[in-house]
């Protein structure tokens, strides 16, 4: 892993100049891992509203439990869209 820690404008263009592909792949995995994790507490937030739905005493129908259940695994699947995480569609009841 290559260290992102640089002292304010000491040596900085000198630093990433002679470590540019590392330091460029290392800001990009923060990136990734940054937007990742937003995605996923949106998508966990949306799951946890809709527990209550697969419970055995809901009063939905079965009709209606068989969509949340859909939804809930759409949901799940999220992080294999193909553009994850930059660019995701959340699915609709």
């Amino acid at each position: 892993m290559y260290d992102m820690n640089l002292t304010y404008r000491e040596g900085l263009e000198e630093k990433i100049e002679n470590n540019y592909e590392k330091w460029l792949e290392e800001a990009k995995k923060i990136a990734y891992n940054e937007a990742a994790t937003q995605v996923r507490i949106k998508r966990d937030k949306l799951l946890a509203d809709t527990d209550w739905t697969q419970m055995n005493d809901t009063a939905l129908s079965e009709e209606k439990k068989e969509k949340y259940k859909k939804y809930r695994k759409d949901l799940r699947d999220v992080p294999q869209q193909k553009d994850f995480p930059y660019n995701v569609v959340f699915p609709s009841i």
